[in-house]
């Protein structure tokens, strides 16, 4: 293999252990955590039971090492990126150098079906993405405000574009949230008794996120067009008067117009922004998967069962009305 890195896997065992190889994305987090837990969530097939794997394993564990990539924060002021300088995630790639994992600590050993299982016939993987959608539909409500306030601050209340580009987001903010809503209305409980959301409607969401974020970013960029440009170097400006004049608008000062176009670019133009933007588009993984997740749990006989019905309402011999 010369030396090349692919997704951990079982490379050897022992009596101490399964011995492991490779590297594991994405870790965001793992740089302060005691422990990690390594498995495989996407679909695995036939010849790669060496990848499906799952196990605990402490950071502290001879072999393993984490590559945390560079913090998007460079500035000396939350004033000049509120996000960035605050709300930074550390992601990270753990790399296994022939680990030895202790058998007390594995849970799955190279068992494709057990490995899906532990997500699929749970409800872990439903859990999991409820959070994701939770924090989608949060996001979108957030992106729909910062639109409005720059929309109302620019005196475009009256633009026909801008409203446009106002609904438009307001629907994808509603879309998300009626989804959310729906799969938690429809929640039932499982066989271990745990409520689990209606798997539908969570994964109707998940196969749309990687359009949604991004159209609603594209729009709060038209709407925020130069403005997020045009900013003062720093938030020292604001001692100097004669700086940010210019910055002032017949709504607001221009203090609380820089800081909200500050907001604005950390939301669609920083390296924190660029990260959330590819973080939400794959976060479930390949579109084609989530639409997989889709056709498997739609329940299409619903459907069938109606247009079965539409299609005996009428024959060959049926009179008109």
């Amino acid at each position: 293999e010369g030396g090349d890195r692919t997704q951990v896997r079982v490379v050897d065992e022992s009596p101490a252990g399964l011995v492991v190889d490779g590297a594991q994305i994405l870790g965001t987090g793992t740089a302060i955590s005691d422990w990690v837990l390594v498995t495989c969530i996407p679909p695995l097939q036939p010849g790669q039971e060496d990848h499906a794997v799952s196990f605990v394993l402490p950071v502290s564990t001879p072999g393993l090492r984490i590559h945390c990539r560079r913090p998007y924060s460079r500035v000396t002021s939350v004033f000049d990126a509120p996000f960035s300088s605050r709300f930074d995630e550390t992601d990270a790639v753990v790399v296994f150098d022939n680990v030895t994992v202790p058998w007390e600590q594995v849970f799955v050993d190279r068992d494709i079906s057990a490995t899906a299982a532990q997500f699929h016939t749970t409800a872990a993987h439903t859990l999991g993405n409820l959070q994701a959608q939770v924090r989608l539909m949060v996001k979108m409500r957030f992106l729909l405000g910062l639109a409005h306030r720059i929309v109302n601050v620019s005196g475009a209340e009256r633009s026909a574009s801008a409203l446009t580009h106002l609904a438009e987001m307001a629907t994808l903010a509603g879309s998300v949230e009626a989804h959310v809503m729906a799969a938690e209305y429809r929640a039932r409980p499982d066989d271990s008794g745990v409520m689990v959301p209606d798997k539908r409607f969570l994964y109707t969401t998940m196969a749309r996120q990687a359009e949604l974020y991004p159209r609603a970013l594209h729009l709060l960029r038209e709407l925020t067009s130069s403005q997020a440009i045009d900013l003062p170097s720093s938030v020292a400006a604001l001692d100097h008067p004669d700086l940010v004049a210019h910055a002032e608008s017949p709504r607001t000062g221009s203090e609380e117009r820089i800081k909200l176009y500050e907001l604005a670019w950390d939301v669609i133009g920083s390296e924190f922004a660029g990260r959330h933007l590819q973080y939400e588009m794959f976060y479930a993984g390949a579109t084609a998967v989530s639409q997989a997740h889709v056709r498997r749990t739609w329940r299409l006989e619903e459907a069938d069962e109606l247009l079965g019905r539409v299609l005996e309402g009428w024959g060959r011999d049926t009179p008109l009305p």
